[in-house]
């Protein structure tokens, strides 16, 4: 150990020192060795502490070399001035001299490499509150200067000066917050660290080879067991957690030390809290997070929480002495033993079974006393009696009202049925009411809705929202008429509703697709906060900070392809998936300021906060919580937040919190399919390059009319929601689009004209010539008759061919051009009007007829609709038609099948259901051999080539396109469904249900919005985007719903997109957008000056001369598709589906028309075709020439004899 010499022997030696002086420190010779020794006691007895209890942090060494002897002896130095000639910065010098004279810290001084060295000791945060003045701020300020300009290294402080300045600030974390959470390493439970014997023993059946939970059916893989029983671990033996105020460091000497960077605070022994009961169940999308949960549960099943220990009382008294069964179940409960779970791993004997009974009727509880409210001169304040909380096995789950019949189908699927099982109440619909408190202890699991959990906000309120402040004295209410009886609407306490929540301790609260939670103020957060006691909390997400942390899986699903990651690599060359995860987690490894300050560090702290209430994030017991930004980040500056990097403290709550098993241990258990995700570019067909010119048009007509400046300029700043709505209606006209009407382009075409013949005008020579060529383009708009025909019926068009003789130009949209252009609707009606009569001798008879009667139809309601549309407020030279339908959901049409009632009977509908055409039959070669869109061409045949082996799961952005789709599909009877963003949670919690039970179904059509998180879809393995997804995350959210846990087969992803068009330049911009900048553009992909500058770049696509006329206007199929006696046309109903939304739709219907009746108006009644309509007619939005209209209310206006009133026929 080092040598000190003594006080005196110092100052003797240090009077006759100067700048030559051979010695400028030497140690106490022989001679005087016991007057050394006695002069250190009587020094160490003027300082209250030991040298042993000060911390070595650092070193001050004089800047040159001195002529002086050099030795590996070190002396405590008691006075700076003592130091002869330390040619060191003199206000270091003062401070240090205040310092030591206060002894907030010591010195020793040494020279053995001819620099005087000070070493400084520094007298820990833990000691010396009492005896040493910590509260001046002369002494403070004097040690924030001195203990950053401190030389840590450990050569220094041996002798060798090496200068390494001291770090004040938390020590950096250099990663991304998305490198941080994807290297959480897998848990590693283990039953040792547990005391609880009812609780170690399902972990240690979890960690066996062969994991085994009673009750359940389902075998757990490796890491799935090790998931749950880290989450038991967690719960019952959590460990102890270092104040994130403080860091460990490691002294010059190699002790180590903990240290607060924002208040530069040192002690030499931690503090410590007790970690989270819960976390964040964080396991990646698809590797079985809901089996987890009910696993967990299960093992838990009989389990109680603990008493608190404030609330902790002896054993009650009792009127008189209890039985030994009464007095064992009374203990067991103050000792949360519950005797239902000793008996569910160790069966009683049957002599035990009457005791036993004895024993669960003393159901443990505690008392919390509660404050009296004090009261005024209106209002009576009720003293409140104590609260009594007893002690619940049960858990709570959360789920959004979409996943509900989902987590049900699971737990049929996992667990036993019967008294090995799970008893479950399920609370769906807010009308439901909850149990008693006594009757919830029943269950083991009490199943909420989000929305039915956030009608317990209602706790503490009346009918009328009135809280107890309104309990008045006495009754002031006015009287009835003369009498003198009140008609009281006062107040009662009865009329207050109390939640039984309130009333019980619950062992657990899980809350599905947690990240909602990420709130401090939502209804749902309040309840989980301040009404539900429960002793474990969990939240579980692959996504805890929604659409911006995520597992490295997810981002290699939305970018699959190798160049991504490898931009060198060879065609040929092949990389693990692991590699792509490296690849990808280096490629976002790095932490960026601008983006983590405003990124998932939030809501991971907010959870933290709230919901979870993690110490010390949360007050508990009289400490104030503390701010996690402060803390999560490492800041540069005393009082100003830099975002500088992530802080340990960061790095160290994610590993306390969050249970994640890293995708290569996944792996050494199961093996997902392979998931193959590609772009596919198709050549715009005539019809959509006409769609995509006159988006281009309007821009340009926009820009030039208006000079490119001010308000009436869509780009302009105060043009945001006009802009947003075309924008959003170009990016969805890439599938389909008929919303502009003639009158309308004639109107943009003249608005520029008037502009540009003006004189003195702005418009520069490259929007003349631009505009020149808007011109051009309007002049073969104007030439097509197949356009006009579709924008004025608004119809999807198909090209036909062999259809029967003489009657094409009574069906076709484009009169006697060939190949004829029929509307979707106007196939499906022509489709059932032949297939009903197949058992007739001529099924065609009537034909002609019918498809006039469908054409007139079709035009006469499009022209009611037009005039009845609402105007939105526009911009000079932009229709108000482009910026209709884009805020909500997309307009429906639906008309009536038009049909003659005198040639119908049901005998020969009913004959001719299963009639199967002869392969020579003229009727089988009438086919679809094109359409008018590109998408929906590839689309058809895709489908068509996949639905007998897979299903499809199809991602579409507006309602529009499905609806176009799903004409299609009837058209060749192919079972599917809509998940449309229209549909009540309860239906489409049973359409993905049906979904995945119901073989026939085929295809599931979802939109993107609603679709994209927190459902299992893994029955399909064909995934189709419709329109690319411009937000990374969401496009991979949406992938994972088939590539999960349960996916048999490889995984196909296509991604449709337009080549040569806006489209394409858009998707290419958002593919090379950073991190920063999707998070900047955040919800409106407009805010990416790239995007709006690849919109503004819109130049008019090139269209020949011959491109609109006969077969190379259309998108042709790779295979034509027959139309008329198709196979499956008798068996088109969904069972549990049809029938269900057929009564509602009935219902509604049945409404109406009593409505209807009243007002003295006479329209036909609707009802539920199949599960399409039913989908789509639930969709609410405006009337709009944009896409496919209601046409509903011009059906009175029409001949009623013409309409079957038992069935209408949806179209797009």
């Amino acid at each position: 150990m080092d040598n000190y010499d003594s006080y005196e022997s110092i100052s003797a030696r240090s009077a006759s020192s100067s700048l030559n002086s051979p010695s400028i420190l030497t140690p106490a010779t022989s001679s005087n060795e016991a007057g050394t020794l006695l002069d250190q006691s009587s020094i160490a007895r003027d300082h209250i502490f030991p040298l042993s209890d000060y911390l070595p942090i650092g070193c001050i060494c004089g800047a040159q070399a001195l002529d002086i002897e050099r030795t590996s002896e070190w002396a405590e130095i008691h006075q700076i001035d003592l130091v002869a000639d330390f040619d060191s910065d003199q206000s270091l010098i003062g401070n240090v001299g205040k310092l030591l004279a206060a002894q907030w810290i010591r010195v020793t001084a040494g020279a053995p490499s001819g620099h005087i060295i000070l070493r400084i000791y520094v007298l820990p945060d833990d000691l010396g509150h009492v005896t040493i003045d910590r509260g001046s701020k002369t002494l403070r300020s004097a040690f924030s200067k001195l203990v950053p300009q401190l030389d840590v290294s450990r050569k220094t402080w041996k002798g060798h000066p090496k200068h390494r300045p001291f770090d004040r600030w938390a020590t950096p974390v250099p990663h991304s917050l998305f490198w941080l959470y994807n290297t959480l390493p897998s848990p590693t439970p283990s039953e040792t660290r547990i005391a609880s014997r009812y609780s170690r023993l399902p972990v240690s059946q979890l960690l066996d080879d062969e994991p085994y939970i009673p009750g359940l059916k389902t075998r757990l893989f490796r890491y799935q067991a090790r998931s749950v029983a880290a989450m038991i671990e967690r719960e019952v033996a959590p460990r102890k957690i270092l104040d994130p105020r403080f860091e460990p460091r490691m002294s010059p000497d190699g002790s180590e030390y903990f240290y607060s960077p924002k208040d530069m605070v040192f002690r030499k022994k931690p503090t410590c809290y007790e970690g989270s009961r819960g976390g964040i169940l964080s396991e990646t999308m698809g590797v079985g997070k809901t089996l987890m949960c009910l696993t967990l549960v299960m093992a838990t099943r009989y389990h109680l929480p603990r008493t608190p220990p404030q609330h902790l009382r002896g054993p009650a008294l009792r009127q008189k002495v209890g039985s030994l069964s009464q007095m064992a179940g009374a203990s067991l409960g103050r000792h949360s033993v519950s005797a239902k779970a000793h008996f569910s791993w160790f069966h009683p004997d049957d002599d035990l079974i009457r005791p036993l009974k004895v024993i669960e009727s003393e159901w443990p509880s505690y008392e919390i006393p509660i404050e009296s409210r004090r009261s005024n001169r209106t209002t009576r304040s009720i003293p409140p009696p104590p609260r009594r909380l007893r002690l619940c096995s049960a858990t709570i789950i959360v789920v959004p009202r979409n996943l509900i019949h989902q987590w049900e189908a699971e737990i049929k699927k996992h667990v036993y049925d019967g008294a090995d099982g799970l008893k479950v109440l399920t609370l769906k619909d807010n009308t439901q009411q909850l149990p008693r408190a006594s009757d919830l202890l029943e269950y083991h699991i009490i199943l909420f809705s989000k929305s039915r959990f956030e009608k317990e906000h209602d706790d503490g309120l009346d009918s009328q929202g009135r809280t107890a402040n309104f309990l008045g004295t006495e009754c002031r209410c006015p009287y009835i008429g003369a009498t003198r009886v009140r008609d009281c609407t006062c107040m009662k306490p009865e009329d207050i509703y109390h939640s039984p929540l309130k009333d019980l301790h619950f062992l657990r609260i899980i809350i599905d697709e947690g990240h909602e939670f990420s709130t401090k103020t939502s209804r749902a957060v309040v309840v989980a906060t301040k009404l539900v006691t429960a002793e474990r909390r969990w939240v579980v997400s692959g996504t805890p900070a929604k659409e911006r942390l995520f597992g490295v899986d997810v981002e290699l699903a939305a970018h699959a392809m190798t160049e991504n990651y490898f931009p060198n690599a060879t065609k040929n060359e092949d990389h693990s998936p692991s590699d792509m995860r490296g690849a990808a987690l280096e490629q976002q490894s790095l932490f960026v300021s601008e983006e983590e300050r405003s990124g998932a560090a939030r809501p991971i702290g907010i959870l933290l906060s709230n919901y979870l209430q993690v110490r010390p994030w949360v007050s508990s017991d009289g400490e104030d919580s503390l701010a996690w930004e402060d803390h999560f980040f490492r800041h540069e500056h005393v009082t100003n937040k830099t975002y500088s990097a992530f802080s340990l403290c960061m790095k160290a709550t994610l590993e306390a919190i969050v249970i994640k098993t890293r995708p290569d241990d996944v792996e050494k258990d199961v093996v997902l399919p392979k998931l193959d995700h590609k772009v596919v570019y198709l050549d715009p067909c005539f019809y959509d390059t006409v769609t995509t010119n006159l988006f281009t048009t309007v821009l340009t007509g926009n820009a030039v009319a208006s000079e490119r400046q001010d308000a009436d300029y869509l780009f302009h700043k105060n043009s945001v929601k006009p802009l947003h709505d075309l924008v959003v209606n170009l990016r969805r006209s890439s599938f389909f689009w008929t919303g502009f009407t003639e009158k309308e382009v004639l109107d943009v075409i003249s608005h520029g004209l008037t502009y540009l013949i003006k004189k003195d005008t702005k418009c520069s020579k490259d929007d003349r010539i631009l505009y020149n060529q808007c011109l051009g383009f309007a002049e073969t708009l104007f030439n097509s008759i197949g356009w006009k025909a579709l924008s004025a019926t608004h119809e999807m068009g198909l090209f036909v061919d062999a259809w029967p003789n003489d009657a094409a130009s009574s069906w076709a949209l484009n009169g006697e051009i060939v190949p004829p252009m029929i509307g979707a609707t106007h196939l499906r009606a022509a489709q059932r009007f032949v297939n009903e009569r197949l058992s007739a001798n001529d099924p065609t008879d009537g034909l002609v007829g019918r498809g006039l009667l469908e054409l007139k139809a079709a035009v006469t309601t499009s022209e009611i609709t037009k005039a009845s549309a609402a105007v939105p407020d526009t911009k000079l030279g932009v229709p108000s038609s482009g910026l209709r339908g884009a805020s909500g959901s997309s307009p429906k049409k639906t008309r009536p099948a038009v049909q003659d009632k005198a040639s119908m009977n049901t005998a020969l509908r009913k004959a001719s259901i299963d009639v199967e055409l002869d392969q020579n039959s003229s009727l089988a070669l009438p086919s679809i051999i094109g359409t008018t869109s590109s998408k929906m061409s590839y689309m058809l045949g895709r489908i068509m080539a996949l639905h007998t082996d897979e299903k499809t799961l199809i991602f579409y952005d507006s309602d529009n396109t499905a609806w176009y789709i799903a004409q299609c599909l009837e058209l060749m009877h192919i079972k599917h469904l809509i998940y449309a963003k229209s549909l009540r949670p309860e239906q489409r919690s049973t359409y993905i249900v049906a979904f995945d039970t119901d073989v026939s179904i085929r295809v599931l059509l979802m939109d993107i919005d609603t679709g994209a998180l927190g459902l299992n879809v893994n029955k399909a393995s064909r995934v189709f985007f419709i329109n690319p997804p411009c937000k990374p995350h969401q496009e991979a959210q949406a992938i994972k719903r088939a590539h999960r846990i349960g996916q048999d087969k490889p995984v196909f992803v296509e991604t449709l997109i337009l080549r040569g068009t806006l489209e394409e330049a858009m998707f290419k911009r958002s593919k090379s957008m950073t991190r920063e900048e999707h998070t900047h553009a955040d919800k409106e992909l407009l805010n990416d000056k790239g995007i709006a500058q690849v919109i503004q770049a819109a130049r008019i696509l090139p269209i020949g001369g011959q491109d609109g006329l006969g077969w190379r206007q259309m998108a042709p199929l790779d295979t034509s598709l027959q139309i008329f006696g198709r196979k499956g046309r008798a068996d088109m109903k969904i069972t549990g589906i049809d029938a269900d939304d057929e009564k509602a739709v009935n219902g509604t219907a049945s409404k109406r028309k009593r409505k209807e009746t009243s007002a003295g108006e006479n329209k036909p009644k609707r009802s539920r075709k199949n599960a399409t309509t039913a989908a789509m007619r639930d969709t609410d939005a405006s009337s709009s020439v944009a896409g496919p209209i209601n046409m509903e209310e011009s059906a009175s206006s029409l001949d009623t004899n013409m309409y079957n009133t038992e069935e209408w026929t949806s179209v797009g």
